[in-house]
């Protein structure tokens, strides 16, 4: 985020989108200008720092407000765009007790790992790795996630608007029933 970039069309010469970059800029700033305001309203952070095995992690995700119908996740290792499938798969999991039925959340994970644990000989692209440790840092994370989620998986609120009157807007609030515990826990669920 601290980096400013503009983009735009081959032939255009009008950036079509353009980021602050700057000290100042958080990650999800960047992300509501990439991905819309909607998006970024919907973000909740979270962080881990962890000895044993040695990693930080800093992330953003939406909770149950915000779906898509595929999974988006924003992987860096050591400021390196990657993918790791089991890692995908260990926050997805993550998810699925408080999404409808096949939605997805959008995450973003900045993962700071000693380079010598990171292999990026798994693809000849060098875009998917794998990295010692992998169960157990996917697990840390889980629980990170998992604690944010329950602040924001009791209620889901739906913004709907009157197409008559177009400054009339109402907020309908849904509250689990009795009859669907909330089942928050980590992956495997």
């Amino acid at each position: 985020p601290k980096v400013s970039f503009p983009c735009r069309k081959a032939a255009g010469g009008v950036a079509e989108l353009h980021t602050q970059g700057g000290k100042e800029t958080t990650s999800r700033q960047v992300a509501g200008v990439v991905y819309g305001s909607n998006l970024a309203s919907q973000l909740f952070d979270f962080h881990v720092d962890h000895a044993e095995p040695r990693f930080s992690c800093k992330g953003l995700a939406t909770g149950p407000q915000w779906t898509s119908r595929t999974m988006s996740l924003t992987l860096f290792i050591n400021n390196r765009l990657v993918d790791c499938t089991p890692l995908k798969r260990a926050v997805e999991a993550v998810f699925a007790p408080v999404m409808p039925k096949h939605q997805h959340p959008w995450v973003y994970l900045a993962l700071d790992l000693d380079p010598a644990s990171v292999d990026v000989n798994v693809h000849p692209t060098k875009m998917e790795v794998q990295f010692l440790h992998e169960e157990a840092i996917a697990q840390c994370i889980q629980e990170a996630i998992s604690e944010k989620l329950k602040d924001r998986a009791g209620v889901r609120t739906f913004d709907s608007q009157s197409t008559l009157l177009a400054n009339n807007q109402r907020k309908i609030v849904l509250k689990p029933s009795a009859a669907q515990p909330e089942n928050f826990g980590a992956a495997g669920g």
